[in-house]
């Protein structure tokens, strides 16, 4: 099994909060964050609002996947669709509202599950001053007995650290095999070699 980091392409559609949201950037993550060290789904959401920076985009390809910022990406209905079916178990979807395009639908992609897979001892990385939490990872390596969700964030003693995005082969497959487009997927690390 591999373990890989998820991003979005530099190329694709920016995704920037509107100022109809109730909630700022900030203010969304301290609004939500006992949900993530908790592996929750969010309760009583109320649909974010954004709009698109496409200049950016310069191949002017349409992505299922579009970029939104550090905590999450956003998805299509086909996407939405496809996944849900199969990871209901480690992924919420959460209405938002694209106020460039009111005609479709969109959805921030969560995946809800969060574990402590990383051994810090054996990774090459930064500490937060005073802990053992890091702060930047240089080689990730992955504990062996812990059974991981298709896609996840790290957590450590309890918490989840960061935002980034993690997955398994089977959710890389899956997603490849299906036709979705707009995540690339970084190798970090091969349990068998």
């Amino acid at each position: 099994m591999k373990i890989y980091k998820l991003h979005t392409p530099e190329n694709g559609i920016s995704c920037i909060y509107s100022d109809n949201n109730k909630l700022d950037c900030l203010n969304f993550r301290r609004h939500y964050w006992k949900n993530m060290d908790d592996s929750k789904p969010f309760e009583n959401w109320e649909p974010l609002h954004f709009y698109t920076n496409s200049s950016i985009n310069k191949r002017k390809k349409v992505y299922n996947i579009l970029h939104h910022n550090v905590i999450f990406v956003i998805v299509d209905e086909k996407s939405k669709k496809v996944m849900e079916e199969k990871f209901s178990d480690c992924i919420q979807f959460l209405e938002v509202i694209n106020d460039d395009d009111l005609s479709n639908k969109y959805y921030l992609l969560n995946p809800f599950r969060s574990i402590d897979a990383l051994d810090i001892d054996k990774s090459e990385c930064d500490l937060v001053l005073n802990s053992r939490i890091p702060s930047s990872i240089y080689k990730y390596v992955f504990k062996n007995d812990v059974d991981y969700y298709p896609i996840f964030k790290l957590k450590y003693e309890g918490a989840v650290y960061n935002f980034i995005m993690y997955a398994t082969d089977e959710f890389k497959d899956f997603i490849e095999s299906n036709g979705i487009t707009g995540l690339v997927f970084e190798e970090l690390y091969d349990f068998n070699g």
